[in-house]
């Protein structure tokens, strides 16, 4: 016996009761089978294949025969229940059986199939009457024939049930000629989805849609074919599920036709497309070719579609409301526009031409979340051959002044390998229009694709930014709290532990992470120049920043690329210690790593009443920053501090005033580290005495104008009278002081430090 025989395994039990009679002429059979279990394990690790329960009865003779069985087959989590009762036997008794006509009438035949696959509950498939079938054989000149008569049968499918019907004319066959015809009645969409399985549901599509079909099929040395598949009811929906969420979103198309049919006249083969609906636009399609036909070795007629049939079709697209299309894009983007294609299909089989135009007006696209807004958009292509010629894609960024986005290209296969250009130019384009996060950018972009190699290339520049730093970090939700939010969100359970949270891989369950293509290589190399207007301002800091930068790349596409360039500040402010330190020297430099450049900033507080420069200075990398006092001349720690806090030395009582000095930074400046002064808008509010007596007391109020204007007034507790004084900084030596009030003076000062 064959190995496969021999290495399989079969168990379980079965009986047999058998009857003969009449020897091999005449032969009258009654035979029963029963099985109550079987099963067989093919060699390897293909799955077991079982049978239940199985009856078998035949009963009769070759004239006149009857077969009854039933059972239930197994395999894995499928199952197959069959019930068929038939009969027949020759319709020629006196003719030899080789050239004897034989005649079968099928009473009953019904299958009930569950599979996993195409979802919970049993599928049913039964014949609505009794089906009659005849067999001629050849004789002399006639050649065989097989027939067919008319018949009907049912599907139903489980929960929701539905049912279709499927019911043909006699079908007559012989050798080389097929004759069947018949329609398809009540087939929904939903089966589609079952039999597609994951397909259609990461495609997005569902719906209630019931469609009529039918068929009438000629093959022969003359061929007929037509065919068609009408929807009668229902409604499309597009269907986007929010991966983070869960929350689905849903838009009916509003379909009023839709249809796909096929015909034949003489060897030239033309199909169609018709689709009309309210939401999603219309689409009229039609695609003619030719079959060819040859003759076999048994000198029967052969028809086959060879690469050399010819094409000729049309396909005419309109999409007059693409914002019902925003339901497919990226969480939080809108799309709105018309879209239109004109499109003609030439050449052959193996080598379509295509050529025609395809255009958008009026499109736009929005992300609130992200900032970015465009509008007034528009697409001019054209189809040559099999290549994409972009003549115009443009886009108006938000407001009047938004700009303008312009690209041109084209696209194509050459000798079966993806082939691509495109030009990109941006004119003062409004990029992102968020409150905190404004930049308006020009400048050329190149890419290419050849093959699996992409390569940009381009110069940018900032025309205007504004980016807002939050002053403090965004809240977050701690580890230990599990939201439960829309229906198959996984939550964590209670004995799980909080870092293994079924929350963060819920996502990932719905559609498998895929390995990424490292084939993909790319080649960036792109400047971008920050320009004379691009301001940093939040978490303490405005200045203005300058400098070009550099992207490039060469390796896999998903590779990180490398970041090279110098950021400087221009002037500017840093607010620390509850000072305005004005930025002396702010340089960012990237080396290669995006996330991690090398930081030298310095900030001093400005200082009109000495040459003493102290601040803050920050050293080393983004990801470990160091920052330290600095002070030139140079001071210790503590002296410096004094200086950076209260602008002049630390008093002479020692460690009592440096309690009393954090003490009070501590009650004036409260949680968020803000002075009380700065609390009405002020750089100084002090107190203090000319001789240490309360008589004497007074109480300053200083605000700094500019780099090197300051105005303070002074008010004597003990006096109905105040000073107003303004100092002018012209250099580090001379400073003009005006002076109102009691005694009004205008004095020039002149500086001179040594040690």
């Amino acid at each position: 016996m064959p190995t496969a025989v021999v290495d399989a395994r079969a168990q379980g039990q079965a009986d047999l009761a058998l009857t003969w009679r009449g020897g091999w002429a005449l032969p009258t059979v009654d035979a029963q089978l029963k099985a109550p279990t079987l099963t067989w394990q093919p060699p390897g690790d293909a799955q077991a294949l079982g049978v239940r329960q199985l009856q078998l009865a035949l009963q009769g003779g070759l004239d006149q025969a009857t077969l009854s069985l039933s059972g239930q087959a197994l395999q894995g989590e499928r199952s197959a229940q069959l019930d068929l009762h038939a009969q027949g036997g020759r319709s020629t008794p006196q003719a030899p059986l080789a050239h004897a006509n034989w005649r079968l009438q099928l009473n009953r035949l019904a299958i009930d199939l569950r599979d996993p696959q195409l979802g919970a509950g049993r599928w049913r498939a039964q014949l609505a009457q009794p089906v009659n079938g005849e067999w001629r054989a050849a004789q002399g000149r006639q050649t065989a024939a097989l027939t067919v008569a008319s018949g009907e049968l049912s599907l139903t499918s489980p929960e929701p049930a539905r049912t279709a019907r499927v019911l043909w004319d006699p079908v007559r066959w012989q050798p080389g000629q097929l004759s069947t015809a018949g329609r398809i009645v009540g087939l929904p969409m939903a089966w589609a989805e079952a039999v597609a399985g994951d397909a259609m549901r990461q495609a997005g599509v569902s719906g209630d849609v019931v469609f009529n079909g039918q068929w009438n099929a000629q093959l022969g040395q003359q061929l007929k074919l037509e065919a068609s598949l009408t929807r009668t009811q229902g409604d499309l929906t597009v269907i986007r599920k929010d991966a983070a969420t869960g929350i689905e979103s849903r838009i009916a198309a509003g379909l009023r036709e839709a249809r796909l049919g096929l015909r034949n006249d003489g060897e030239r083969v033309n199909a169609q497309l018709r689709w009309d609906s309210a939401q999603l636009g219309t689409a009229t399609g039609d695609l003619a070719t030719r079959l060819a036909a040859s003759r076999g070795a048994d000198g029967q007629t052969q028809w086959t579609l060879p690469d050399t049939a010819p094409l000729d079709g049309q396909l005419k697209l309109q999409l007059p409301r693409v914002n019902a299309w925003s339901i497919l894009a990226p969480p939080g983007w809108r799309l709105h526009g018309s879209v239109n294609a004109d499109v003609k299909i030439a050449g052959t089989l193996g080598a379509p031409l295509v050529t025609g135009n395809l255009g958008a007006d009026d499109l736009a696209m929005r992300s609130v979340v992200d900032g970015l807004e465009f509008g007034r958009g528009r697409l001019r292509a054209r189809l040559a051959g099999q290549k994409l010629l972009l003549d115009e894609f443009s886009l108006r960024g938000a407001g009047d002044q938004g700009g303008r986005l312009l690209a041109t290209g084209e696209a194509g296969l050459v000798d079966g390998a993806p082939q691509a250009s495109l030009a990109i130019q941006l004119q003062r384009l409004r990029a992102s229009i968020r409150a905190d996060r404004q930049v308006t950018v020009s400048g050329q972009v190149d890419a290419s694709l050849n093959g699996k190699l992409t390569r940009v290339t381009g110069q940018l520049g900032v025309d205007h930014a504004l980016i807002l730093l939050p002053e403090d970090s965004a809240p977050t939700l701690g580890s230990d709290v599990v939201v439960r939010g829309a229906k198959d969100i996984a939550t964590r359970r209670r004995d799980e532990p909080l870092g293994n949270s079924n929350m963060a891989t819920a996502a990932a369950s719905e559609s498998p992470a895929k390995p990424a293509n490292t084939d993909l290589q790319v080649q960036a190399d792109v400047k971008l120049n920050l320009g004379d207007d691009f301001r940093l301002r939040g978490m303490g800091i405005d200045t203005k920043l300058k400098g070009e930068l550099t992207l490039a790349a060469n390796g896999p596409l998903t590779a990180m690329p490398r970041l090279t360039g110098d950021v400087r500040t221009e002037g500017g402010t840093f607010k620390a210690y509850n000072q305005n330190l004005t930025i002396q020297r702010g340089l960012i430099r990237f080396s290669g790593a995006i996330d991690n450049p090398t930081l030298d900033i310095r900030a001093l507080r400005p200082n009109y009443a000495s040459e003493q420069r102290v601040g803050v200075q920050v050293q080393g990398t983004a990801l470990l920053p160091v920052v330290t006092l600095y002070s030139n001349p140079s001071l210790s720690d503590t002296e410096a501090l004094a200086w950076l806090l209260l602008g002049r030395a630390a008093p002479d009582t020692g460690a009592e005033a440096a309690m009393l000095q954090s003490a009070a930074m501590a009650v004036l400046g409260g949680k968020s580290g803000t002075s009380l002064a700065s609390r009405f808008g002020l750089d100084e509010l002090s107190f203090g005495s000319g001789n240490g007596s309360t008589s004497d007391a007074s109480v300053t109020l200083g605000k700094r104008l500019s780099d090197n204007l300051y105005a303070s007034y002074e008010r004597s507790l003990s006096g109905v009278t105040g000073t107003l004084m303004i100092y002018l900084e012209l250099s580090r030596r001379w400073t003009v002081r005006g002076q109102a009030g009691e005694d009004s003076a205008i004095d020039l000062l002149f500086r001179l430090s040594y040690d």
